[in-house]
């Protein structure tokens, strides 16, 4: 831990922006980031700290768009949605490629419940922001509302109503600090590798 904390730091002095995921010991990095003025986050049960899964933060495919100037209009949306079909495989470990297509559909009527479309320019307010996006809750009731999807929805009941409920919310920590440390060392061995995915991808975006 001190040696990757020591790398860290260097690389952070350098200008580089360093995310940390700790699966264990994530505390012993707490004093150093908050010292630098970085921002720790507590992913648990006990934490109110969250990263909604369901946030879409990428405005195109193209990590060069602007360098380039590529005008393709890939779906980020539908990118987004193929992401998830991860996440419900994680969360349900036996779950069907039937069930992983009614949740498909499922999504993509949530996502449209807030305006957003494969229409890239969708994602976006009159302001130029990103819209609000859908939350645990949101599928939550989407899956409840059709009773070919009923039975699916108790998969989301532990973000809705359950344990980790405060982790089925909207994001509320601050993921464009340049020095970030995301603790996930409380999660069970269950849970551990949902939320690694999670945090992931919200790297990479």
């Amino acid at each position: 831990t001190y040696l990757l904390l020591l790398i860290a730091l260097r690389l952070r002095q350098q200008g580089v922006p360093v995310v940390i995921v700790a699966p264990l010991k994530g505390h012993e990095f707490r004093p150093a980031c908050e010292a630098i003025g970085g921002n720790y986050i507590k992913l648990s049960a006990s934490s109110r700290d969250c990263i909604n899964f369901l946030d879409i933060r990428r405005k195109n495919l193209n990590a060069d768009y602007e360098v380039r100037g590529d005008d393709r209009q890939d779906s980020v949306l539908a990118a987004k949605i193929q992401s998830l079909m991860v996440f419900f495989s994680l969360l349900k470990a036996d779950i069907t490629q039937q069930e992983l297509t009614q949740i498909d559909g499922a999504l993509y009527r949530t996502y449209a419940r807030m305006g957003i479309t494969e229409d890239n320019e969708s994602l976006f307010d009159n302001d130029g922001a990103f819209r609000k996006m859908p939350t645990a809750v949101d599928l939550y009731t989407e899956l409840k509302s059709n009773p070919e999807t009923e039975e699916l929805a108790a998969m989301l009941e532990i973000f809705v109503s359950g344990s980790l409920k405060n982790l089925g919310k909207e994001t509320n920590v601050d993921l464009d600090n340049k020095f970030i440390v995301i603790d996930i060392s409380e999660m069970n061995n269950i849970l551990k590798p949902l939320f690694m995915f999670i945090v992931s991808e919200a790297i990479s975006d």
